[in-house]
């Protein structure tokens, strides 16, 4: 059974899977997080870089509404919960890793603060969507008002609909 955790943050749902039998690939970009983490690297995949629809760097901003708890940090810029310097962090193509993983996924977890419509798009470009049983998605939607954004969630909510995969919320 595979899990798919992306957006880990420091393992809440790590534990509870592993516990549960799953084979846990977990994606986590932020830096403060890889603490925590790391008691997990001998029982589960850790990628501590950020799915994304390439593979290299992006932009990574941090939260300034809670910057002492750290969450809800984004690779979206118009995500209104982030500051305005971002830091320079590793992603990972996630259609690539699914395909080269060439596993069936059980549950694919995306909690990405507003990048969880580019992470769907790859994996679909990418990756056979039939081999995916359940995505649970948590979208982000009421915190990012910028209209190129919206249109675009809309354009692959819009693809997702024409190919009857059913996004649970997260």
């Amino acid at each position: 059974m595979i899990y798919i955790d992306i957006g880990s943050q420091i393992g809440q749902e790590l534990e509870r899977e592993l516990q549960n039998g799953y084979e846990v690939h977990s994606f986590e970009p932020n830096p403060k997080h890889r603490k925590f983490l790391k008691k997990y690297e001998d029982r589960a995949t850790i990628n501590y870089a950020a799915a994304w629809d390439y593979d290299g760097e992006v932009d990574f901003y941090t939260n300034k509404v809670e910057p002492e708890r750290d969450v809800s940090s984004s690779l979206i810029k118009e995500n209104t919960n982030v500051g305005e310097e971002p830091l320079k962090v590793p992603c990972i193509n996630i259609g690539r890793y699914l395909k080269d993983l060439d596993k069936d996924i059980d549950v694919l977890k995306i909690d990405a603060e507003g990048a969880e419509y580019r992470i769907i798009e790859s994996i679909l470009d990418n990756f056979d969507y039939t081999r995916i049983k359940q995505w649970l998605v948590e979208d982000h939607s009421g915190y990012i008002y910028d209209k190129d954004w919206l249109d675009y969630r809309e354009k692959v909510l819009d693809r997702v609909k024409k190919l009857n995969i059913k996004l649970e919320n997260w």
